[in-house]
């Protein structure tokens, strides 16, 4: 596998948050009733396609300054990804894997027909690093609403992580409360999940590259809304 290819993959996982996030505690923390509820998040959303709305909200410990809010959007159907999410899309269809800089004005694209079907899906779901993570997870709050888990220190520089997950199985909210030091500005980040639709019907369009470019004369083309935009081809 060719180093461009890495690259495309380590910027797509970059912007994957709320997938990130439903498949990244499975096997990390050994308090039993937690990696049960994080299982059945994860199977939930393994067997199934899936459309959510994605808010990552970012807090400084300066009051003055006004918290910085941004959204997105995240879809799967089968093997198929997009996300949308500030400045960036991402996306892997059967053909193409591509980013799409917004304030750049760049579209790199990647063909994937020569690489096997089941090592893309692997690469997908890649876990973070277990090790990350501790033992000392509580459970904080278990009501009509959902439960509500803390993870004490899970990682240098967070003091605390949150994690809501409704009585469906959906994981909610996500919280990191930051420790206070010098050169750090974040008091918290918190990432909501809503708006989730299991199964949705989506347009033929929806996971296509041909919303950004189209091959004319075997050469990409970028369509009308990126006429502006420099297509690069990582191969």
């Amino acid at each position: 596998m060719n180093n461009k290819y890495k690259h495309m993959k380590n910027l797509f996982y970059k912007i994957g948050i709320a997938v990130a996030f439903i498949f990244s505690f499975q096997n990390s923390i050994n308090a039993q009733n937690f990696k049960e509820d994080i299982l059945k998040v994860t199977e939930k959303f393994q067997n199934a396609n899936f459309k959510m709305e994605v808010q990552m909200k970012e807090i400084h410990w300066n009051n003055v300054t006004q918290p910085i809010v941004v959204k997105g959007e995240v879809k799967r159907k089968g093997d198929n990804y997009f996300t949308d999410f500030a400045d960036q899309i991402n996306m892997i269809n059967d053909k193409f894997q591509l980013v799409v800089y917004k304030n750049e004005k760049k579209i790199i694209y990647l063909k994937i027909k020569d690489y096997k079907k089941e090592e893309m899906t692997n690469n997908t779901q890649m876990l973070p690093d277990e090790k990350m993570f501790n033992k000392d997870v509580k459970l904080i709050s278990n009501d009509e609403s959902g439960k509500e888990y803390e993870i004490p220190n899970p990682m240098p520089g967070i003091t605390k992580m949150k994690l809501k997950i409704t009585k469906d199985n959906i994981l909610q909210e996500v919280k990191y409360l930051y420790e206070k030091m010098e050169g750090n500005p974040v008091k918290e980040i918190v990432i909501t999940y809503s708006k989730i639709v299991f199964n949705p019907i989506f347009s033929s369009s929806e996971f296509s590259e041909s919303i950004f470019f189209k091959i004319v004369n075997n050469q990409p083309v970028p369509t009308l809304k990126y006429k502006d935009y420099a297509l690069i081809n990582a191969n």
